[in-house]
């Protein structure tokens, strides 16, 4: 990773399970994955687009509303700044450093 010089998404999909449960928590910490820390910025909503149904202009699914009944939320991820330069893989382990 070079540094961007905007926020990288983390999306929950490319998470463990036990970090879609606390990722929300830290915004504004630092955390590391493969000793490259990273800044967590804020929380990526998702967009209105998932309301359409396929091939249609019919708004109406409404799962945006869906989402923050069933989860109390509708965060897709996180953004994240690279604070150095390095290389990730899938299946690094995050650590959250503050």
């Amino acid at each position: 990773i070079r540094r961007p010089p905007r926020s990288t998404p983390l999306y929950s999909s490319a998470a463990s399970d036990v970090y879609k449960r606390q990722e929300r928590n830290w915004i504004g910490k630092i955390i590391k994955i493969n000793n490259i820390s990273f800044k967590v910025e804020k929380n990526i909503p998702r967009c209105v687009a998932i309301n359409l149904k396929p091939k249609t202009d019919d708004n109406s699914l409404n799962l945006l509303q869906s989402l923050k009944k069933t989860y109390n939320h509708f965060d897709m991820g996180i953004y994240l700044s690279a604070l150095e330069d390095g290389k990730i893989n899938v299946g690094d382990k995050i650590q959250v450093s503050q």
